[in-house]
């Protein structure tokens, strides 16, 4: 069969045969709320990283740290 030959019925959905609730092809989402979301994840990465350099910077030396930094002077 050659291609000028096919009909494509645009009720059947995507080339996997999906389709909305509607009849309509399910589209794919945008780029634009792909970026707000690889944003979205960036932005709770870096608090988490924050956080846990905040805890790490507020915590107390240990005796044994001091004492051998003692020894050094």
């Amino acid at each position: 069969m050659r291609p000028g030959n096919i009909i494509q019925d645009e009720t059947a959905g995507d080339r996997n045969g999906k389709s909305g609730a509607d009849g309509e092809p399910i589209k794919p989402a945008s780029r634009k709320s792909v970026k707000s979301a690889d944003a979205q994840s960036e932005t709770a990465v870096g608090t988490v990283l924050k956080s846990v350099y905040q805890k790490a910077v507020d915590e107390a030396i240990p005796i044994e740290m001091l004492d051998l930094l003692n020894k050094l002077d």
